[in-house]
């Protein structure tokens, strides 16, 4: 039985949460990253500087092309509360939300394997012991795949969206035990409502949640083993929540111009050799990389594609041989599979430009490995076995949570094992050219630019770069080539705006005002609301005396961007010299 006495399941709470601060502790002095973290935070003008006025913004439209409102809203209120205790946006306190809230998922996944442990048994079923659930739990909490989502400031949208659809799993087991696992609108409605609720929102942090749709259904059905009645009765609201939310994702999240699509019928082959780097770094963990590389056109380049599937077919082959005597290996597998299945590739996502597999899209998978760990574990040796496990795992987890510091030691290594990493040498680059080495800064973005030479963030920082330097000349040189070469599409049309904002700059720099206003008017033309655009404009207006003509424009860019302090003080000054006239 599952069930255990108040002074052990203390016990086992005090060993959870000592191990996540003891492998994890360490990023509460780690800085943000220009992988995401900057973007979505330090650069986002409805995150920063951070105002309760921005919420409705973040719940109407698409951010940085995720629409993840419930997510965003909670950066927005850390960062009001960061800045009323510390005057300033600081990394610790979002570090210090993220593994909070990734030690509640754990207790909360310890309770989740307890529960259906009872109710399996209730059933007549199998259910695990008390070390084998604590077991269970310790997987998920120190697994080396879990370093990137809980150490990561970016990874708060895949550790809350788990935390709703943990909350969301219980309450729905709680409802089972309570209706006896029959006509549950009849029974608790209440309760059935605060479970749509609690999935809507998992959903809101992270479309991929989703998914916890089937994770019910195969959990309910084939490990706790409960009347099809009940699974459809409660399944059924749970999809009047998933279509709609599909459906305003789709209409609020834009897809990435840049996608390759994979041809529909070879997404298959790219889903199994992801399952089958997914099993490999859950048994051996030992290059862990925020940027593997493994996009579709690579796999489709190497020999791997040919052999790659067999892993995944064969141990779904053995589990479904082990479904009777095994059962919990079988459904949890299982469940992480179709966790998984929103992002193996079958259905094309922005993020495999990089990558069809990444860390973070293993952490609500994990739930139903460690409901599949604890139900297998049998007997001293097996659980012997598994602490020695766990504890390789856990300093794996606490030396790869080392690396995760800032840009520069991070994507280090990710250059060293992947030096076909665009993203990762221009993450290095923009870390020295952050430390006034703009030539290795540049040494960087050449390197990306040799990988990916259309990369229109990679072409635009190679300009920015020279100008930073001083070399106007060159930067305007360089700017020219690539206009003559590249034309913008899709969502390139916002880059190519600002390389021609610095493009004016450059040239207003080397005494050619008209030249850049000229420049500003094409960058204006490609996108209308671009802030910097704006600005530059009206700066160079009012650096050349023409004070009346820059006020318009200094007006706008303080219109997008009303907190910019930098855009109002120019503005006041403007302001200040028609007044003084």
């Amino acid at each position: 039985m599952t069930t255990q006495s108040a002074p052990h399941r203390r016990l086992h709470i005090a060993i959870l949460v000592a191990a996540c601060l003891g492998v994890y502790g360490a990023c509460l002095g780690h800085r943000f990253l220009g992988w995401d973290d900057t973007t979505h935070i330090l650069e986002n003008p409805l995150v920063n500087p951070p105002a309760l006025a921005n919420l409705p913004r973040l719940w109407t439209q698409a951010t940085f092309g995720l629409y993840i409102p419930l997510t965003y809203s909670a950066w927005t209120l850390l960062a009001i509360l960061s800045n009323a205790l510390l005057d300033v946006i600081h990394p610790a306190v979002f570090h210090g939300a993220n593994l909070l809230v990734h030690i509640v998922n754990v207790l909360l996944v310890y309770r989740l394997i307890g529960r259906i442990g009872d109710l399996a048994a209730a059933r007549g079923r199998r259910s695990p012991t008390p070390a084998a659930v604590l077991m269970g739990a310790l997987l998920f909490a120190i697994h080396p795949l879990q370093v990137q989502p809980v150490v990561w400031i970016s990874g708060l949208r895949d550790t809350l969206s788990a935390g709703f659809g943990l909350v969301a799993l219980l309450v729905h087991y709680r409802l089972a035990e309570r209706t006896g696992g029959d006509r549950p609108w009849r029974r608790d409605r209440s309760r059935h409502l605060l479970v749509c609720v609690l999935f809507a929102a998992a959903v809101l942090c992270k479309p991929t949640a989703v998914a916890l749709l089937l994770v019910v259904v195969v959990i309910d059905r084939w490990l706790v083993g409960l009347d099809w009645r009940f699974i459809i009765g409660t399944a059924v609201p749970w999809l009047a929540v998933a279509i709609p939310a599909a459906i305003a994702t789709k209409a609020l999240q834009p897809s990435s111009s840049m996608i390759v699509h994979t041809p529909l019928p070879y997404r298959p082959v790219v889903a199994l050799d992801a399952l089958a780097f997914y099993l490999r770094q859950l048994a051996v963990p030992l290059s862990l990389l925020p940027d593997y590389g493994r996009a579709p056109a690579r796999l489709f380049a190497t020999s791997a594609v040919y052999w790659t599937w067999i892993v995944p077919v064969a141990t779904g082959g053995a589990l479904f041989a082990l479904r009777r005597r095994a059962p919990y290996l079988a459904a949890g597998c299982l469940a992480a599979t179709v966790a998984l299945a929103p992002v193996l590739g079958v259905i094309p996502f922005s993020f495999q430009d990089y990558s069809t597999v990444a860390d973070q899209y293993m952490y609500l998978p994990l739930v139903g490995l460690a409901i599949a760990a604890a139900g297998s574990l049998r007997g001293r040796t097996a659980l012997a076995v598994a602490t020695v496990v766990l504890l390789g795992f856990g300093v794996r987890s606490f030396n790869q949570t080392l690396l995760w510091k800032d840009d520069l030691t991070l994507f280090t290594r990710v250059v060293a094992e992947n030096p076909l990493s665009y993203a990762g040498h221009d993450t290095v680059a923009r870390a020295y050219s952050l430390e006034g080495d703009y030539e290795r800064a540049l040494d960087h973005y050449q390197k990306s630019l040799a990988i990916e030479p259309a990369n229109p963030a990679s072409l635009n920082n190679v300009g920015e770069t020279l100008f930073r330097m001083g070399a106007h000349q060159q930067a305007v040189a360089y700017y020219e080539l690539v206009f003559a070469r590249n034309a913008p599409v899709g969502n390139s049309v916002s880059v190519y705006a600002m390389m021609h904002t610095n493009n004016a700059a450059a040239l207003y720099e080397l005494g050619r005002t008209d030249d850049a206003l000229l420049e500003l008017d094409v960058a204006l033309q490609l996108d209308p609301s671009s802030a910097p655009a704006l600005y530059t404009k009206g700066a160079i207006l009012f650096n050349s005396r023409r004070v009346q003509e820059a006020i318009p424009w200094l007006e706008r860019a303080v219109h997008r961007e009303p907190f910019n302090a930098l855009f109002r003080e120019n503005l006041d000054a403007a302001r200040a010299a028609v007044g003084n006239r």
